[in-house]
């Protein structure tokens, strides 16, 4: 009771006192919370400015419905421009005779079917051969039958081969874009009596298509 009663004295005495340290503990207490408050604020300000400035420079693409991006799928064009004529067909046994014929190539006394399809201009001249699709080069050379080949391997597992090249613009590694030119047309031994020409071949899965059959095809109908 003595301690309680000093207690109340103690109060009473110093009571201006106490209200004033408590007033003004309240107060800097209220400052430190409102400083505290700010702080955040302006850290959450710098966050978002940081955030949209870093946006600002991702690069804008076109996307789909479902926010996936949207790339162009390549279909298979001729190796030429302009009206090269069709020289050699590739070897189809349910052909008509006709074109049968024109799908045989003679060389050393012996026929043999085509794998490919060779065209031509009608005049004999050279002409530019074109990518056909886009890829990546993976084999080129002069080959003492064949004259000059180049091989590009393209989008879902398809090589296209183009021989008879009077000369090449490109090399192993190279990345070509579908249009390209790869070179000039030219000659070789193994379809002599073809003239100045450029033959080509389509592969898919280590075996040979009829590139006639895919000509205006999207990739993912050549199999």
């Amino acid at each position: 009771m003595l301690e309680v009663k000093k207690m109340n004295e103690f109060i009473k005495k110093y009571k201006i006192a106490i209200v004033f340290f408590c007033t003004v503990f309240i107060f800097a207490g209220g400052l430190l919370l409102v400083s505290n408050l700010l702080k955040d604020v302006e850290n959450t300000e710098v966050v978002n400015a940081n955030n949209k400035e870093e946006d600002a420079t991702l690069p804008v693409t076109a996307n789909n419905e479902d926010n996936t991006t949207k790339v162009e799928e390549e279909t298979l064009t001729y190796p030429f421009t302009g009206d090269a004529s069709t020289v050699r067909y590739y070897y189809d046994a349910s052909s008509d005779q006709a074109k049968l014929a024109a799908s045989l190539d003679y060389f050393e006394n012996t026929y043999r079917p085509s794998v490919g399809m060779s065209f031509a201009l009608d005049s004999g001249e050279s002409f530019d051969v074109i990518a056909m699709l886009s890829g990546t080069v993976t084999y080129v050379e002069k080959d003492s039958i064949f004259s000059y080949c180049i091989t590009i391997e393209s989008d879902n597992g398809i090589f296209i081969t183009y021989q008879s090249l009077g000369s090449v613009n490109v090399k192993e590694n190279d990345t070509v874009k579908q249009g390209d030119v790869l070179g000039l047309s030219g000659e070789n031994i193994y379809q002599s009596e073809l003239g100045n020409h450029v033959h080509v071949i389509l592969e898919k899965n280590q075996k040979t298509l009829n590139v006639e059959n895919y000509f205006n095809k999207l990739i993912s109908d050549i199999e």
